[in-house]
């Protein structure tokens, strides 16, 4: 086994530094830590000073624990594990964009489900409620025994004494600290073989103590984190953060540096006040002490008093017990049927018999000194009935929730605190997760409700060539997370079960009022959000069903299968429609067509029938003008039958026209282009007719002329 050299060499400067530091913050928290360490203890159950305790306990005399405080711990505690704030990332500028901040928010979530990062911030949370501080830090490391790439992991710090800071700075501009461990000996001595042992004495402080048997069976060690300023980066030094590991005389391990601009620890304070150059530091507990203190008192007093008082004496002459004092003494212990006495006392004079001397303990005094202390401890705490889960029966439930709320309020603090020290903690996890992810890799990520996705990240534009390579037919997505500036914010409300619950109940009340058939476009979603079994089977059965516009997992095989199944479901139905259309068309227009021809053939035959019927009165006119005018002149006789001839004949075949021409645009307006090729052909036709009657009517208008011109010589002659 290692032992230490009789003559060991120098201290290194660096240990001599670390000492130095190391007892400066010692000295500087010494009253911070003792007062933290004592509110630990009495929130933990230890409520009573020693020295009173150690009184009481040679008297026989009760010391009950009445813990009210562990109760509003919890009530606090469990709040924020329901309303957990959550980091987020939002992109600033420098290319940076939307899709890689939510990619680099899902590798956030990856660390924090990989690490089991809510139990660092539970357990920091809890020690701000019951200390006043609480951290946490990260690291690198690998997440598996198959995993070659390291990755980012957040690892709680369950004691938070042993976490020393540089004092009077800002923890993100410290520039150095501790964080103490010890080591079990036999780990110590297989890993550090040639190192001087240290005991456990050194790097220890108040909170921070081992115990007896530590000192030999554990190793203390620390770890030393400095911070040195680098080259200047656009007119501002870049800061160097150094990690090494120590114990009193030198250094275990290689010194590294880390990434990231800040020392990678994060301590959450509750109230942390300057008083006159004197830090304060405190959580719910502090301010509770006394009134709890008082509780415990009153109620061992109420049980002395009722439960463990001795019974009331008895007065009795002196030598009026005389040889039965044996019964008497025993009179408070046991059942005596008979107790004797003497009828005198010593003198001989007649005595009465002994008595007891009644006393009657306060109760209602006691009761009401501990309903001052039930009062005082709710008004220290800030939470009353309706935090506690007491409900008054003249309280409407508005009321009680008003009151809750305000008590939620008088504690907001502590959860709050928790969320600017997370938002710290997630500006480095950017720094960290770009300087570990500095190759290409398929990335896993997580999505707000749990859902797992793989993309492919790289870390700058010379690496994208090669990312591209890692890209499959399931991972078509890649992301540049080493361009743009980022900036991380940190939301605080109910966690993921509690807003989809929420989200149910409201969910289902807004389908009451939407439209049946909207529903199956909703459905999914519902159910998906449901804490059922099968949820989520179900919901993708549901999600089969909707339109491959609401199809949105493009890298789903099945998905594919189904929108290809619906598309062509859907154009097979477009064609059928089509093709029922064509045949009908088709039909409309041989059925138009015929009913066209028809109307044209009989247009045709009334125009014909009314200008033989007009001829037919034109000659009977002619005749009669013949027969009325004998003695007029050949010339006027002339000129009369031609003017009657074009008056009857315009008058018959403008109306034979308006007839046919109407009948003819019904018949162009169903038939089409056919149609009007057919009526164009009728109309020369119809031209020609009449240009044939014409001929005619002027041809017989000439013979008659000759005929009278002829009838005139013969009665001149």
């Amino acid at each position: 086994m290692p032992k230490r050299k009789s003559n060991p060499p120098p201290t290194p400067p660096l240990i001599e530094e670390a000492l130095e530091r190391f007892a400066l913050v010692v000295e500087a928290e010494s009253a911070l830590r003792a007062a933290s360490l004592d509110d630990l203890e009495f929130s933990t159950g230890n409520q009573w000073p020693d020295t009173i305790r150690a009184q009481r306990e040679r008297d026989g005399r009760p010391c009950l624990t009445m813990d009210k405080i562990q109760q509003s711990i919890r009530l606090v505690c469990n709040e924020y594990r329901q309303q957990r704030p959550a980091i987020q990332v939002n992109p600033i500028g420098d290319g940076a964009d939307t899709d890689t901040a939510e990619i680099l928010q899902g590798i956030i979530r990856h660390i924090e489900v990989v690490s089991d990062a809510e139990i660092a911030y539970d357990g920091a949370h809890e020690s701000v409620v019951r200390i006043g501080f609480g951290s946490w830090r990260i690291l690198s490391d690998y997440s598996s025994d198959d995993n070659e790439d390291q990755e980012v992991m957040i690892e709680p710090i369950r004691n938070p004494f042993s976490v020393y800071w540089q004092p009077g700075v800002p923890h993100s501009k410290a520039e150095w600290a501790f964080i103490v461990a010890d080591i079990p000996r036999e780990t110590y001595e297989r890993d550090y073989k040639d190192s001087e042992l240290a005991s456990a004495d050194e790097f220890t402080s108040i909170g921070n103590k081992s115990a007896d048997w530590l000192t030999k069976e554990y190793i203390r060690v620390a770890e030393y984190f400095t911070v040195e300023m680098g080259d200047a980066t656009k007119s501002k030094p870049k800061r160097k953060i150094t990690w090494h590991k120590i114990n009193a005389y030198e250094e275990l391990e290689p010194s590294m540096e880390v990434p990231g601009t800040s020392i990678p620890i994060f301590t959450a304070f509750g109230d942390d006040i300057d008083i006159n150059g004197t830090r304060f530091v405190a959580g719910l507990v502090r301010n509770g002490k006394d009134p709890q203190r008082m509780s415990n008192y009153w109620n061992s007093a109420a049980t002395e008093m009722i439960a463990l008082a001795p019974k009331a004496p008895w007065v009795a002459a002196m030598g009026q017990l005389e040889g039965v004092e044996k019964l008497w003494e025993q009179s408070n212990v046991r059942n005596i049927t008979v107790l004797q006495y003497k009828t005198v006392d010593v003198a001989g004079k007649p005595a009465p018999p002994p008595q007891r001397q009644q006393t009657e303990p306060p109760i209602q005094a006691i009761n009401a000194m501990l309903q001052q202390a039930s009062l005082d401890l709710k008004a220290a705490l800030g939470l009353y009935d309706p935090s506690l889960g007491q409900k008054k029966g003249d309280e409407s439930g508005i009321a009680i929730g008003k009151l809750q709320q305000q008590g939620d309020v008088a504690t907001l603090n502590f959860s709050d605190n928790m969320a600017r020290e997370m938002r710290h903690c997630g500006r480095i996890l950017l720094e960290w997760i770009r300087a570990t992810y500095d190759t290409p890799r398929v990335a896993r990520i997580i999505m707000p409700d749990g859902a797992v996705q793989q993309v492919v990240t790289h870390n700058g534009p010379d690496q994208k060539e090669e990312a591209e390579k890692l890209l499959t037919d399931k991972i078509k997505k890649i992301y540049d997370i080493g361009t743009g500036r980022y900036d991380v914010a940190v939301a605080v409300g109910p966690s993921y079960q509690s807003k989809r619950q929420q989200a149910v109940a409201t969910q289902l009340e807004i389908l009451k009022g939407i439209p049946p058939q909207m529903v199956p476009m909703f459905i999914d979603l519902i159910i998906r959000n449901m804490d059922i079994p099968q949820a989520k089977e179900i919901a993708d059965r549901a999600k089969k069903m909707l339109p491959p516009q609401l199809q949105d997992d493009d890298t789903d095989p099945q998905n594919q299968i189904s929108k290809l199944q619906s598309q062509l479901q859907q154009t097979t139905q477009q064609h059928q429609q089509l093709v029922q259309a064509l045949n009908q068309a088709n039909q409309t227009i041989e059925s138009k067509k015929i009913e066209t021809d028809a109307k044209t053939s009989i247009a045709l035959i009334q125009e014909q029938n009314a200008f033989n019927l007009n001829k037919m009165k034109i000659e009977a006119q002619i005749t009669v003008a013949e027969i009325e005018s004998k003695a007029q002149v050949a010339t006027e006789r002339a000129q009369m039958f031609q003017d009657v001839w074009k008056e009857l004949h315009g008058a018959a075949h403008e109306k034979a026209m308006q007839e046919g021409q109407q009948q003819h645009e019904q018949g162009m307006a169903a038939q089409g282009q056919q149609a009007d090729q057919q009526a164009q052909a009728s109309g020369q036709g119809h031209e020609a007719a009449m240009s044939a009657q014409q001929q005619a009517a002027q041809q017989q208008m000439a013979d008659q002329e000759n005929n009278n011109a002829g009838t005139g010589n013969s009665a001149g002659s």
